[in-house]
C-alpha cells in the first residue's frame, strides 16, 4: 500500500549512487511502477525543493506531473533549475499514465513518460528546483546521483638524484629495484610537482636474531621539518635477494604530497641496520 510521509534530512548526507533526499521537509509519495515502489517528492506550483550534493557526481532528475481527473492525454509542465553555474526553466511535454496512481490525489493520474536532466556536480553544491507560480499541476521529482570514479594515480619508479648502492629484491618472484641506505646515510630525490611520492622501505638483516620489533625512516621535503615513520620489522618470507642469506622485513609505505614546482626529498636511515627504499612518483 502506498503511503504519504514527511521526512527530514540531517545536515550530513552520504551519496551511495541511489536516491538523494531533500534538505528540507518535503512530502514524499510512493509510486508503484512496473511492480516496483519508487520514492518521489511532491512540489506544488510556486514551491521549491533543494538537494545537497557533497561530492563530485553525475546526477539525474526524474519528474512526473500530476494530472487532474479528465485532463487531456497530453500536457505540458515546467521545472526551474538553479545551481552554482546555471539557472533556467525547462518545459516538458508528456502523456498521462493509466496505470500509476498517486494516493494523495484520488482519481488523479501521473505522466507516463518521465523527463530527465543529466548534470555534473563538482561537489559542495545546492541544487534547487521550483515549479513556476502559474503552473496548474503539482510535480513529482526524484533525484539520483552516481559518484564519479576516482582514477587511481599511476606511480612510476624514480631513481635518486644522489649516488646509491642499488639492489634487486625478489618480491613474490618479481624483481624490484631498491636503493640501499646505510645507517645515518641519506639519499635525495628531485621531483617536480604537483603529485604524490610513495616511498616503500624494508629493513635488511644478516641474521634473524638481529631483527628488531620495528624500524624508522626519516624524510624531509625541502627545508621543511623532518618527519619520522615507524614500520614493523617483521620478516617477509616472500622477499629475498638472490644468492644471499639476507633477511628482509615487510614493506613500510609512506605517501608524501609534493606541491607544485621543483622539490627536494631527503631520505635518511636513523637505524643501526641498513635500509632498502624504493621511490615511486605519480603526477597529479
Amino acid at each position: 500500500m502506498m503511503k504519504n510521509k514527511i521526512i527530514f534530512l540531517s545536515f550530513f548526507l552520504v551519496i551511495w549512487g541511489k536516491d538523494i533526499i531533500p534538505i528540507e521537509e518535503v512530502q514524499q509519495v510512493q509510486l508503484e511502477i512496473s511492480g516496483k515502489i519508487r520514492e518521489y517528492f511532491l512540489v506544488n506550483p510556486g514551491d521549491t525543493i533543494s538537494f545537497f550534493l557533497p561530492e563530485q557526481c553525475i546526477w539525474k532528475l526524474s519528474s512526473r506531473v500530476v494530472l487532474s481527473p479528465g485532463a487531456s492525454g497530453k500536457q505540458n509542465y515546467a521545472i526551474g533549475l538553479s545551481t552554482l553555474d546555471t539557472t533556467f526553466t525547462a518545459n516538458y511535454y508528456v502523456k498521462k499514465s493509466l496505470q500509476t496512481n498517486v494516493v494523495n490525489y484520488p482519481h488523479h493520474r501521473v505522466s507516463v513518460a518521465k523527463t530527465t536532466i543529466d548534470y555534473l556536480s563538482n561537489g559542495n553544491e545546492i541544487v534547487l528546483f521550483w515549479i513556476p507560480q502559474n503552473a496548474k499541476n503539482p510535480v513529482l521529482v526524484r533525484l539520483r546521483a552516481q559518484l564519479m570514479k576516482k582514477e587511481k594515480p599511476k606511480y612510476h619508479f624514480v631513481k635518486p638524484a644522489t649516488d646509491s648502492d642499488n639492489i634487486r629484491i625478489l618480491v613474490n618472484e618479481k624483481k624490484r629495484r631498491y636503493e640501499k641506505i646505510f645507517p645515518e646515510q641519506n639519499i635525495v630525490y628531485n621531483l617536480v610537482g604537483p603529485g604524490y611520492f610513495r616511498l616503500h622501505s624494508r629493513m635488511l638483516f644478516e641474521e634473524e636474531k638481529d631483527a628488531i620489533s620495528d624500524f624508522k625512516i626519516a624524510f624531509q621535503v625541502d627545508e621543511n621539518e623532518c618527519k619520522i615513520q615507524i614500520s614493523s620489522a617483521e620478516i617477509d618470507p616472500e622477499c629475498k635477494i638472490k644468492n644471499t642469506a639476507i633477511l628482509i622485513s615487510k614493506s613500510g609505505c609512506e605517501t608524501i604530497k609534493i606541491p607544485d614546482g621543483k622539490h627536494r626529498v631527503i631520505i635518511t636511515n636513523p637505524n643501526q641496520k641498513p635500509l632498502a627504499v624504493r621511490g615511486r612518483f605519480a603526477p597529479r
